[in-house]
């Protein structure tokens, strides 16, 4: 699918909202439409995530900081060869090692995988 690039005139002029329509809008209606939607997951009051986490239906994924520099030593590389060979911008890999940023979301789930199971990695990022 091709990028097609718009002025924000442009989407002004094509945005189109029925205020009345929103304003009607009540909390019921809200409450139903999250409901309906699969996608989106209702918030857990501080009584449900204690009944689960009592259950062991809910789990608490700690968020630990990884050492970049040791993973990257690990395995023998580079910093130019290590942000290659797992798509990694080489600034933000310099970043991290040097503490002046900590990988988040995805970067960090991929570099902890890539500690545990570099090989998986590089065959799942080459195709074979």
């Amino acid at each position: 699918m091709p990028i097609v690039r718009r002025s924000i005139s442009e989407l002004r002029a094509t945005l189109q909202v029925d205020r009345a329509k929103v304003e009607a809008t009540t909390e019921a209606d809200i409450d139903r439409q999250i409901a309906e939607d699969t996608d989106t997951a209702r918030a857990l009051s501080e009584d449900d995530i204690a009944a689960g986490l009592s259950s062991g239906q809910v789990q608490v994924i700690r968020r630990e900081p990884v050492n970049v520099r040791a993973i990257r030593k690990a395995l023998g590389l580079s910093q130019e060869a290590f942000a290659a060979r797992f798509g990694f911008p080489l600034a933000s890999l310099r970043n991290w090692e040097q503490g002046r940023r900590r990988p988040e979301g995805a970067a960090l789930t991929l570099l902890r995988v890539i500690a545990k199971e570099p090989e998986a990695v590089r065959r799942a990022l080459s195709g074979t």
